[in-house]
């Protein structure tokens, strides 16, 4: 071999040698492949990319490891790179791997030539860009998700240009809280339609944003729309800026909060309407807060004594504080329980227990407290506790000072005391004075009359019996008239002392004088009187008796007068430490209009001498059926009075 030829060779081996070094370590994939695009060879790199070692790679096409979006087009252009019409081609296409994953490589294919032109083979470079691909569809996505936000958002949108202030886009909704369309307020800075009251604000915190002093800020603004109304808005502003902080713009999240600032306004003007009827209420008006809440499954009276450990009045109107004795409610404000009612007081005790039992709400019901200076004070409550997950942790209410009505009750119910006592002791007086005037009639008229009806028969036997006829008969005949007069004069006498006081219902007791009085009211009316009568009424005392027989003859007139009865029913009974008098017609009823009649003196001195002795009467009526007087007494006075 020539040495000239012989050192081409080598020359040639050498650039080889090399060409195969940087071929097969090269950082970059490289393959090379026929014009029948099957692989020649491919070295390390490319394997690795697509994890497929080199003898799997070689014989086949290129085209079955490419995916099928993109494998046409690199067809196309090897076939016109091997064809010389381009030197060389670059796309971006993805490859399926050895465990089918998608791999995308940056491909720059060139043809290698012989002297002659011809394509001896293509080579590939190959520069792994999945990751970023990955990166650029994330970008993409996120991109995507951004505009779907800042486009279909229910709030509004908008970018700004943080030096100008001009809008650089804005979405939809933002468009339609502030009623200008997307073009018009492109061309509009954002003083163009804010209130002049927020500008200078907003403007500070833009300068603020810019400098980097707030990562954003949130405010409340107004905003002027196209109408030339007020809406009210609630605001989020951050700073977008690029890779070495550069402001690029702005973005503003706005959210519509007109309705949410009318609230709130009405809100405060009806805190303003509490607070002020609260302070100029007339009534006092207060709330007890507690230390710790109180368990309502508690027993009562241990929730009481809690109430009384751990309530403190929280707040009060200047009412409550004059009720006792203070001027300003901050006088009274932390003051226990303890310190305003009286704990030991079993009014107070009483009520807390209704309270608790009525489910922790009063109507009405009064308590006993003490003022500043000591002195007793009623009050007349209305009170409601607030009940949380079974804890009672607050109380509101309401009173009013009624210490000056009690002790006008108080006083009117000790004079109505002492009227009736005194009542009691004129029906008493009264009593005693007809028991001594029938005494009076019975025995010494009586006497007295009886005695000139025996001397008059003595004088009529002893008249002589030689006297003329004519003169005999007449002196006969007046002495028979004189006897008859005396006689009726002792019958009116009888039964004038029994209406005073029957001797019957001193000498025997009620029930002989219940049935004497039906038998008396029979033969004078000739209404028929029946009586049912306890076998004794030895615990009935002279008063109840009395009472009781008063009543009796009182209805017993009313019978007679008004009912047009027929039977009369008179029943007495001994039970259950009560006395009870019932009477019973079957006459015309007596009205309700009847019984309540302020003209009705007799209903009223019945219920007068009940009442005096601590019971009752109840009277009935229908109409076509009969009229019902029940009057129940009690036999011990002591307890009753």
């Amino acid at each position: 071999m020539e040495p000239a030829r012989e050192a081409l060779y080598e020359v040639l081996r050498l650039s080889e040698q090399k060409f195969r070094l940087a071929f097969d370590n090269g950082p970059m994939g490289m393959a090379l492949v026929g014009s029948d695009f099957r692989f020649r060879g491919a070295n390390k790199a490319f394997c690795a990319a697509l994890g497929y070692s080199e003898e799997e790679l070689l014989n086949r096409s290129f085209l079955e490891i490419s995916h099928p979006d993109d494998a046409r087009k690199d067809a196309e252009l090897a076939a016109r790179l091997f064809r010389g019409e381009i030197p060389s081609y670059r796309i971006e296409k993805r490859y399926i791997s050895r465990d089918k994953q998608i791999v995308w490589l940056d491909l720059t294919a060139l043809v290698v030539r012989g002297r002659d032109g011809q394509a001896l083979y293509g080579l590939g470079l190959v520069d792994n860009i999945t990751e970023r691909k990955k990166a650029e569809d994330a970008l993409r996505e996120s991109e995507k998700r951004y505009r779907a936000f800042f486009e279909l958002t229910a709030v509004g949108a908008g970018q700004l240009d943080p030096v100008s202030g001009m809008y650089l886009s804005v979405n939809d909704a933002f468009c339609t809280l502030t009623g200008y369309s997307r073009d018009e307020l492109l061309g509009m800075r954002f003083s163009d339609i804010t209130h002049p009251e927020d500008l200078k604000r907003d403007q500070a915190k833009v300068k603020a944003l810019i400098r980097g002093d707030l990562p954003y800020f949130d405010c409340e603004k107004r905003y002027i729309r196209s109408d030339g109304s007020i809406v009210w808005a609630r605001v989020n502003v951050t700073m977008v800026r690029d890779e070495k902080g550069k402001p690029l713009y702005t973005v503003w999240i706005v959210q519509d909060i007109t309705e949410f600032m009318g609230a709130q306004e009405a809100l405060r003007k009806s805190e303003e309407r509490y607070r002020s009827f609260v302070m100029n209420s007339s009534e006092a008006i207060w709330r007890f807060e507690s230390d710790q809440p109180i368990d309502t499954t508690l027993p009562v009276d241990e929730q009481i004594a809690l109430i009384f450990k751990y309530s403190y009045l929280s707040e009060c109107n200047k009412t409550m504080a004059k009720m006792y004795g203070h001027v300003r409610p901050e006088e009274i404000l932390g003051a226990r329980l303890g310190e305003l009612i009286l704990p030991t007081e079993d009014k107070n005790l009483a009520t807390l227990r209704k309270f608790i039992r009525d489910g922790y709400r009063l109507t009405d019901l009064e308590t006993l407290a003490v003022d500043i200076d000591g002195n007793k004070k009623y009050f007349m409550n209305n009170v409601v506790g607030v009940v949380e997950n079974g804890f009672v942790v607050r109380v509101w209410g309401m009173q009013h000072d009624i210490t000056e009505r009690k002790r006008a009750e108080d006083q009117l119910r000790d004079s109505r005391q002492q009227m009736r006592n005194l009542a009691a002791r004129i029906q008493s007086l009264r009593e005693e004075e007809r028991a001594s005037i029938a005494r009076e009639i019975h025995d010494t008229l009586g006497q007295a009359l009886t005695s000139i009806k025996i001397d008059l028969s003595w004088i009529a036997k002893k008249l002589p019996d030689d006297a003329e006829e004519t003169v005999r008969e007449k002196l006969m005949q007046r002495f028979r008239s004189a006897l008859n007069l005396v006689e009726e004069t002792l019958i009116a006498v009888k039964n004038l002392s029994a209406e005073l006081r029957p001797r019957v219902l001193d000498t025997f007791g009620l029930s002989a004088a219940v049935e004497w009085q039906c038998c008396e009211f029979e033969k004078r009316t000739g209404i028929k009187s029946r009586c049912r009568l306890p076998e004794s009424d030895a615990l009935i005392n002279s008063e109840i008796s009395t009472a009781l027989f008063r009543i009796l003859q009182e209805t017993l007139t009313n019978v007679a007068r008004h009912s047009q009865a027929t039977t009369v029913f008179i029943e007495l009974t001994v039970a259950d430490e009560h006395a009870t008098l019932k009477i019973r017609d079957n006459g015309n009823g007596v009205t309700e209009e009847q019984i309540t009649s302020r003209g009705s003196l007799g209903m009223l001195g019945m219920r007068e001498r009940a009442d005096l002795l601590g019971g009752e009467i109840v009277v009935k009526g229908e109409p076509g059926i009969g009229t019902s007087v029940t009057v129940r007494m009690p036999l011990n006075q002591k307890e009753a009075k």
